[in-house]
């Protein structure tokens, strides 16, 4: 949708996104068809808002010794 210029639906649909816990922000970043998007104060609103999510659930990810059970034992 951003690619084609419908930079509503595209923010619209980025946002459903990111409540439901998409938090890769990097593809958001780089992503080419992401460019239209980037100036706008909607979008930086949104990377900040996936950058939230993405050290809260590494919190989470590390309170419940996430870490500890990927180490591997070999």
């Amino acid at each position: 949708m951003a690619h084609l210029g419908e930079s509503e639906r595209a923010l619209a649909v980025i946002r459903e996104s990111i409540d439901e816990g998409f938090s890769s922000v990097n593809v958001l970043r780089r992503n080419p068809w992401f460019d239209n998007l980037r100036p706008t104060p909607q979008f930086q609103e949104l990377i900040k808002r996936g950058e939230a999510h993405f050290v809260e659930a590494q919190e989470i990810y590390r309170s419940a010794g996430g870490p500890q059970v990927l180490v591997s034992n070999s």
